[in-house]
């Protein structure tokens, strides 16, 4: 049984939006102000969620990273662009799925599974408050959403990343917990 044990992940919350921002370098302090930073400074209490949040009137400019509706202003930034290709994998023979490892990207990917392990662990600690606990809910709610039928077989299988691709994951886990991180 392979086991992912890293917890060194931090889960954040961002806006992006365009508007009204200044910036003043003073003589003791740097200013910040204006009508954007106020607006997103008070959104973003409202936003029950970790990742990164796009002004819905810009998410058309994101070219790279998918984004999916989060609320009336608001989309939700998908940053593990990887999932895409994971996803894609998993819905593909598994006698295919030696291609990750011809490919080299089972050491990236790696940490696409911890980081969906981590926001399900966040999910279901008890330790955690309620209100803690909700961010991580919602965050789990956006990416079943898009990947919700490999999350359900993640899941079923207490994070086994060989139950989404037939590979042997040991080295790429093992480098996790190493900290040697993904390049080779």
């Amino acid at each position: 049984m392979l086991k992912i044990c890293y917890t060194g992940q931090y889960h954040f919350r961002a806006l992006l939006t365009t508007g009204e921002f200044k910036h003043e370098k003073l003589r003791n302090i740097q200013s910040f102000y204006g009508k954007a930073l106020v607006d997103t400074y008070n959104y973003e209490k409202k936003i029950h969620c970790t990742g990164l949040f796009i002004d819905n009137k810009l998410s058309s400019y994101s070219k790279f990273f998918k984004t999916m509706k989060y609320d009336m202003s608001y989309d939700y930034v998908y940053l593990n662009q990887n999932l895409d290709d994971i996803y894609e994998c998993f819905q593909r023979p598994k006698t295919e799925h030696s291609d990750v490892a011809l490919q080299g990207m089972e050491n990236l990917y790696a940490y696409d599974f911890l980081y969906l392990k981590n926001i399900y662990d966040g999910m279901t600690n008890t330790d955690f408050s309620g209100s803690v606990r909700s961010k991580y809910v919602n965050t789990w709610h956006m990416f079943t959403l898009k990947y919700g039928q490999l999350l359900n077989v993640l899941q079923r299988n207490n994070f086994n990343p060989e139950s989404i691709i037939d590979i042997d994951w040991s080295e790429s886990l093992s480098r996790i917990d190493s900290g040697l991180g993904f390049h080779g």
